[in-house]
């Protein structure tokens, strides 16, 4: 089994992962769905209260859930059984002589908060603060910055998910991938930052009319930046959150699919609080538009690199760019080795 294969299994069930936030699910019956390696799975407002579960039927196997997104009952299409504050409701229940009821359930998962943020996971190995270590106050300080979602894409990426993150590590591909859209920012890197396996990458806009640009709708969002720059910041193990300013958040997951030629692409781009004008909508259709665009750029390119050429040692030819490329390859590599050794 590949290197890779093996550690989708380990991250997957052993870490805490970041799957949205909670102004996605504002309202009772919201929900958002997700796939995660072979694991399907949905976040829902049950009635004020968060709770997270495979989007399988314990009845027989159907699904609750089609869309990615929405807000409808949890009820299955197949013979009706729900879910409804905290409680299973199983039609003609009396009929089902033979069996235990009382032990049927949603399979739920465990379920946890970084400020806004809401990370679920199947058999955690460290607690959600431990494994977030000094990100967390970062995490919840932005969190606190989001106000709604304005956009939600899914598809499938033909990579494996590694190659996916590593791309998003490094933007050393950045003018020869992105040559309309990412590169016209001019980004230069002010800082490498580590915390513990996550990281953040911090560059500052040189193309001085967009920075300017930039500036002129500033008192427009409520927003205090702490950083006139881009950002960009891995969740390990298989999250990001980017942004300039602040105006408005992007974040991707990067979940293995199900081979190792299929990556799960989830992307929520959401805004920070704004006075809506003719400019701030044009802002914002603007950046919807260009981080498709960017997405669809790196999936293709992605999408050429051989599985092959992927492995968890250190790159032999590393530019100064990707050098979060080494420190990613570094804590899957301690993690495979320390599996290894048990």
């Amino acid at each position: 089994m590949k290197d890779s294969q093996i550690l989708s299994k380990i991250l997957v069930d052993n870490y805490w992962h970041l799957v949205g936030h909670k102004s996605e699910l504002m309202n009772d019956k919201d929900y958002i769905k997700l796939d995660l390696l072979n694991r399907n799975i949905v976040v829902f407002n049950d009635d004020g209260e968060l709770l997270a579960f495979d989007n399988i039927c314990p009845h027989r196997g159907t699904k609750f859930f089609s869309d990615v997104s929405g807000n409808q009952n949890i009820l299955c299409p197949y013979h009706g059984w729900s879910y409804r504050k905290g409680e299973l409701k199983i039609p003609k229940k009396k009929e089902f002589s033979n069996c235990n009821l009382d032990e049927a359930d949603l399979n739920k998962l465990n379920l946890d908060y970084c400020g806004d943020f809401i990370f679920v996971s199947f058999n955690p190995k460290q607690s959600l603060d431990e494994q977030l270590s000094k990100l967390k106050p970062i995490l919840e300080e932005i969190s606190n910055k989001m106000v709604s979602r304005i956009d939600l894409d899914y598809y499938e990426w033909s990579c494996d998910w590694p190659i996916a993150i590593e791309n998003a590590l490094e933007p050393y591909h950045i003018a020869k991938v992105h040559p309309n859209t990412l590169s016209l920012l001019k980004l230069k890197t002010e800082q490498d930052l580590s915390y513990n396996e996550n990281s953040i990458w911090k560059a500052r806009i040189n193309n001085k009319r967009i920075e300017a640009g930039m500036q002129k709708i500033h008192n427009d969002f409520d927003v205090d930046v702490d950083y006139d720059g881009y950002q960009s910041i891995l969740i390990f193990p298989f999250s990001f959150l980017s942004f300039t300013y602040g105006f408005t958040y992007s974040l991707q997951n990067f979940f293995p699919g199900n081979s190792s030629k299929k990556t799960n692409f989830h992307s929520r781009l959401f805004s920070s609080k704004v006075n809506k004008n003719d400019l701030t909508e044009y802002f914002l259709n603007s950046t919807i538009k260009t981080n498709r665009k960017i997405f669809s750029e790196d999936e293709n390119i992605c999408s050429q690199v051989y599985e092959d050429a992927w492995n968890v040692e250190p790159l032999k030819f590393c530019q100064d760019g990707e050098l979060r490329i080494n420190h990613f390859r570094e804590k899957l590599k301690y993690i495979l080795t320390k599996r290894e050794t048990q």
